[in-house]
């Protein structure tokens, strides 16, 4: 489910203007430059095959208020890709994803590091 999402998010023309290739699963690959997104996404019930996912995305800006904004500007465009119910509204490559739903997050801010992380989470349901 991570190349999927990883896929998804990668190929939406407004997310690059606002942080370029910097989406990746688990790790940033360059932790350095700002802003990028990182994500995470987890099955439900993690004994069985399932269709549902959790999916935790972080995004990281750095600076003053002006990564705040910055902040929010991604976090919303996340949302509007990935905040859809019960409709059969995105097919990545062979996967279709038939229900995403925002169900929580927050803001956290490094004062040391002059750091803003918004938390994101998803519960994204697929085909199996």
């Amino acid at each position: 489910m991570n190349s999927t999402i990883s896929r998804y998010l990668k190929r939406d023309e407004k997310l690059k203007q606002l942080v370029g290739n910097k989406i990746d699963p688990f790790i940033p690959s360059n932790a350095k430059t700002y802003p990028y997104i990182v994500f995470e996404t987890s099955p439900f019930l993690s004994a069985e095959v399932t269709n549902t996912y959790r999916c935790d995305i972080r995004v990281l800006t750095q600076g003053g208020k002006e990564s705040l904004l910055q902040c929010e500007t991604i976090s919303n465009r996340l949302t509007e890709l990935l905040h859809f119910r019960n409709n059969f509204k995105v097919m990545v490559d062979e996967t279709p994803i038939y229900h995403s739903k925002h169900v929580g997050g927050g803001l956290i801010y490094d004062d040391e590091l002059k750091i803003y992380q918004q938390l994101l989470i998803f519960n994204i349901k697929t085909s199996i």
